[in-house]
């Protein structure tokens, strides 16, 4: 045994300490394993987070666009600019989350809105979260609680004189633009009007002259027209010795026969001619419109007709008209 005595002990491979050795990183093991399935939880959640929120959103854009294709041209351009710039400033929320204090720190936000502008804002975001409402996206409207957004009446600054619409169509060298301001100014139609007209919508009838109009919502009214400027209406159909289908355009653009104006063409147009004229360089297609129904008010028209000619559904819209041209004063008996 003695011979043995030097050689080192070899430790075994299972001492004491082994099975509590095993039991540690056995635990340690299941330690690990649950660890990898709690972020592999995280992980699922999330991604069903986010898909959720791309289904959400999703069916955001869905209402939205459902809500704007039933507006008229105009209007969705309008309410789709709106809506856009509101969503943009509060990116990331959807309309769930939009409060009536949201919209009011909006418009705190953007002091540089005129007031005209803000009212159109509230009327778009009223308008669609209204439609929400409808379809049972959403509870209730936040926009009905803001407060009524007061804008002044700017006609009377819109208006301009018989004598100034005269001039600028005498200054006008083009034909066609000629006939355009002459007609905007006899009839009183928006420029929307204007550009949908049709030679179709042109008629005659036991010597009596006619534009029917297509307006808002697509409502029909019918204008009358005299032998002249119905004439010359007429006579916009023959181009390079072509005479053009009924269902032409009357005012079409340049670049194709068969497209019609754009509302920017005709607003260059009346501008062009309100700076050649020397009248007010703000002059806008509307401008007419305003003009057409003071004149008439003033040479005594009634205002029955007025309204029906404009195409306003309310009365109350036209009466707006008498207060650019009151006609009388009470100050006309004080004599200073």
């Amino acid at each position: 045994m003695e011979k043995h005595r030097n050689l080192p002990q070899i430790t075994p491979f299972l001492d004491a300490n082994s099975n509590t050795r095993a039991s540690e990183n056995s635990k340690e093991s299941n330690s690990t394993f649950r660890n990898l399935e709690i972020l592999e939880e995280d992980h699922n959640k999330k991604e069903q987070g986010l898909e959720d929120k791309r289904n959400a959103l999703v069916k955001e854009i869905q209402i939205i666009a459902t809500w704007l294709y039933q507006k008229t041209p105009n209007t969705r351009s309008a309410y789709e600019s709106d809506i856009k710039k509101f969503l943009g400033f509060y990116y990331g929320k959807s309309l769930k989350e939009i409060t009536t204090a949201h919209i009011t720190v909006y418009f705190k936000q953007n002091p540089h809105l005129k007031d005209s502008t803000k009212a159109r804002i509230k009327s778009s975001l009223s308008s669609l979260f209204k439609y929400c409402v409808r379809v049972g996206f959403l509870e209730k409207n936040p926009a009905e609680n803001l407060d009524p957004i007061k804008v002044s009446d700017q006609t009377q600054f819109r208006v301009l004189a018989h004598e100034e619409i005269v001039r600028m169509i005498e200054l006008e060298e083009n034909l066609r633009n000629k006939i355009m301001i002459r007609l905007m100014y006899k009839t009183g139609i928006r420029v929307s009007e204007l550009c949908s007209l049709k030679f179709s919508n042109l008629r005659e009838r036991d010597k009596s002259y006619f534009l029917i109009v297509i307006g808002k919502g697509n409502k029909t009214r019918t204008i009358g027209l005299n032998k002249e400027l119905f004439d010359e209406l007429n006579s916009l159909r023959v181009v390079e010795n072509e005479t053009l289908s009924v269902e032409a355009f009357i005012f079409r653009a340049k670049v194709s026969k068969e497209a019609k104006i754009s509302r920017v063409a005709v607003w260059k147009i009346i501008k062009n001619a309100a700076v050649r004229a020397r009248v007010n360089e703000k002059a806008s297609p509307h401008w007419t419109r305003h003009s057409h129904a003071t004149k008439a008010l003033e040479m005594g028209e009634d205002i029955r007709i007025i309204q029906t000619t404009l195409g306003h559904d309310s009365i109350v819209t036209t009466t707006k008209y008498a207060k650019v041209f009151p006609g009388k004063s009470s100050g006309e008996k004080i004599d200073i």
